[in-house]
């Protein structure tokens, strides 16, 4: 691979310098202005050759980085033209778009040309600052121009990946709207703030002099070069003044609430942005562990069963004491939507006491129900609220509200129930009002432990038997506990049947680890050599535990031991040891049963030998992510031979003992693929590193600190 930058500063430097770790044995060129950052380069191994003028030193390179000031380099396009061929892909790493891509389209209309923006920087500028690790980690802008393939921008982003930053591609003007905002506005903000405190410093310059940790933070981008941010300004001037429009008259809107004096205002406007600063977390680091797993330990409570005690005691008549709830962010949002309906819920720990109001003792809440990112959630309590005598809205977050819920509003519509898309797309918002159930027979076309559940809750509300056929068995967790508090519920094959009018009775229940939290650690004691761990007290209900299943048949060491029942409920403590594996095939009625650990499965194939076939898990495109996509995508950065199908994967391995090597995962905010690919982390050369780890605090909010 031959590489050329045009200008070496601070990111052409930082990125030549990570092509040559990543590509040792790649040509590197490079033309700059001055010759001391080139005779630098040289010195340091970055480069192979320099130049001080554009010429046929870039001939024949597969890429070209244009890494000067942006109108800088629009100058350069000319010049460049006679040595751009059919293979190169012409770039830049500039932090406006739309000027760049204009240029090309009139200069060099055929060239391969893919805006590249890498969002990392400093202060200072200059090769001299370059760093080999400035870009890691980094999320980096692709734009395509309109002569680029598809096949140039999927070599690219491979290129981006494999230098372990994330690349995303959207097109120029969204580029330049969203750094706009991110990126140049704060700098304006940041420049105006430092001329503020000039402008009212006193005589004696006290707020030079004082200016302590919060300004110096605040206004540390106000350091940076006036000469590339006045470019920048005028290259990007429709997008920063529109932006600055709207940043006025927040400060507008800000002061005036000062002037009123509207506490309650500023509280809320100022916990809205606090809460959103939160969410921007640092990435976690992994690395390859070369000693094994040992010993015991324990994970956080069924996330399955902690919704259903909580939702199910709600509507019991007494009081139901749960011990072992999980404290995910998933569990608490189903707290949060009963304690609005009226039900006084008890919190501390892993300990929640719900003191019940009966079937119809729910009471009409005072907003929007919002289940976050739950579908668990979302699901069950729109069978609920169908059976109440009260107008209800459900929503959640952003993923929320791509999750199809036509799968629960068919079956509830023929019930009888009143719920609606409030976008018409099927989605949530949901609004359900008033209505009358009658039973009814509903056969599933997909094995949903939710859809079932939402069906057989709205039963309780029903005239007449409900009953429920699928095509599979799913969870039974709904049955079982329903069963358990006094609902009149028989199981018979793949059909169950519930018959309204009978109480639920609160209990205690006892819940306990979650098997798909277990799961991580067992694929992890499984691939890293040395592990012999036991994992206490995890729940092994037989249309749950599919991964211990799978983990067999692929030669893994799994003992279950302890093996007791409570509440209808089966657990065992689960020792895994480091095992020799191999490939299977996993398909059918196995799938319903592990479907949130296909994700690591697909990892620890990928560590096993031989070929490991998944299929018949279409449903993984719904979930929190498009999961088959994403596995995909992030096994393949890591060096995996992985394909995807319609329904699954084939997972080709080696068996060697280094499979795959660190990058920069796409977790897409799943905390699944998160915790997958953190595990796949300890087994790869050099860093992996998991973009969202505050995601995982849906699931198990300690995951991290166990690993």
């Amino acid at each position: 691979m031959k590489v050329g930058f045009v200008s070496l500063g601070l990111i052409g430097g930082s990125l030549a310098m990570s092509i040559r770790e990543r590509y040792p044995d790649a040509r590197i060129v490079a033309y700059n202005r001055s010759e001391a950052p080139l005779n630098k380069a040289i010195e340091d191994g970055v480069i192979d050759e320099a130049t001080g003028k554009v010429d046929d030193t870039f001939m024949d390179c597969d890429y070209i980085f244009l890494s000067a000031p942006v109108e800088t380099n629009i100058s350069f396009l000319e010049k460049l033209s006679p040595y751009i061929t059919e293979k190169t892909v012409l770039s830049d790493v500039g932090s406006t778009k739309q000027n760049i891509h204009k240029a090309v389209e009139e200069i060099l209309p055929s060239a391969h040309f893919i805006g590249g923006h890498p969002m990392a920087g400093k202060e200072k500028s200059s090769y001299f600052n370059a760093t080999r690790d400035l870009i890691k980690g980094c999320y980096y802008f692709v734009t395509p121009g309109k002569a680029a393939s598809d096949e140039d921008v999927k070599a690219f982003e491979t290129l981006i990946r494999s230098l372990q930053c994330n690349p995303i591609t959207v097109d120029p003007g969204k580029h330049d709207f969203i750094v706009g905002a991110i990126s140049h506005v704060p700098h304006m903000a940041a420049y105006m703030l430092v001329k503020l405190v000039k402008d009212c410093d006193t005589p004696e310059e006290y707020m030079r002099v004082t200016a302590a940790g919060g300004f110096k933070d605040t206004t540390r981008i106000a350091s940076s070069d006036p000469t590339m941010w006045s470019e920048i300004c005028l290259a990007n001037k429709d997008n920063i003044t529109s932006l600055m429009d709207d940043y006025i008259k927040k400060l507008t809107d800000v002061r005036n609430l000062i002037a009123e004096g509207n506490e309650k205002a500023l509280y809320d406007l100022f916990s809205e942005a606090r809460d959103y600063r939160n969410n921007l977390i640092k990435p976690v680091k992994i690395k390859r562990r070369n000693k094994g797993f040992t010993g015991s330990m324990s994970v956080p409570g069924d996330k399955s069963i902690s919704h259903r005690a909580v939702m199910f005691g709600a509507i019991a008549d007494g009081t139901t004491h749960i011990k072992g709830f999980l404290n995910g962010a998933d569990c608490i949002s189903t707290i949060n939507c009963f304690r609005a309906m009226g039900v006084k819920i008890d919190h501390e720990d892993d300990k929640v006491t719900v003191h019940g109001v009966g079937l119809n003792g729910l009471k009409k809440p005072d907003d929007v129900l919002d289940c976050g990112n739950s579908g668990t959630t979302t699901r069950l309590i729109s069978g609920i609220l169908s059976g109440q005598q009260f107008e209800s809205s459900v929503t959640g977050d952003a993923s929320i509200r791509r999750r199809p819920m036509k799968r629960i509003m068919k079956p509830l519509q023929e019930m009888g129930a009143d719920i609606i898309s409030a976008e018409d797309n099927g989605c949530a918002p949901l609004i359900i009002k008033p209505s009358k159930l009658h039973g009814i027979k509903y056969s599933s076309n997909v094995a949903s432990a939710q859809v079932k559940s939402a069906i057989l809750l709205a039963g309780l509300y029903a005239e007449g038997e409900t009953s429920v056929t699928e095509p599979a068995k799913s969870r039974d967790y709904t049955e079982l506990m329903l069963k358990s508090m006094g609902a009149d519920i028989s199981i018979e094959g793949l059909t169950v049947t519930l018959s309204p009018g009978k109480p639920i009775k609160a209990m205690d229940i006892e819940v306990p680890g979650d098997i798909s939290s277990a799961a991580y650690f067992m694929g992890a004691g499984l691939m890293v050599e040395g592990s012999d761990i036991t994992i206490k007290n995890v729940g092994i209900n037989p249309t749950r535990a599919g991964i211990i299943e799978v983990f067999r048949a692929m030669g893994g060491y799994v003992k279950l031991l302890n093996e007791r029942s409570t509440v209808g409920e089966k657990a065992a403590d689960i020792r895994v040891k480091y095992s020799k594996l191999h490939g299977t095939e996993i398909s059918g009625s196995i799938i319903p049963t592990l479907i949130d650990e296909l994700p690591l499965i697909a990892v620890v194939a990928a560590a096993a030998e031989g070929s490991t076939v998944i299929k018949d898990a279409a449903e993984l495109k719904v979930k929190e992510s498009d999961r088959i996509a994403l596995v995909t995508k992030n096994l393949k950065a890591m060096g995996a031979d992985i394909e995807s199908t319609e329904d699954g994967f084939i997972i080709n391995a080696s068996g060697t003992p280094n499979p795959l090597h660190g990058t920069v995962i796409d977790d897409s905010m799943d905390h699944r693929i998160a915790m997958s690919f953190a595990v796949a982390g300890l087994i790869a050369e050099g860093e992996t590193e998991i973009l969202h780890p505050e995601c995982v605090s849906i699931s198990y909010p300690g995951f991290f600190d166990e690993l």
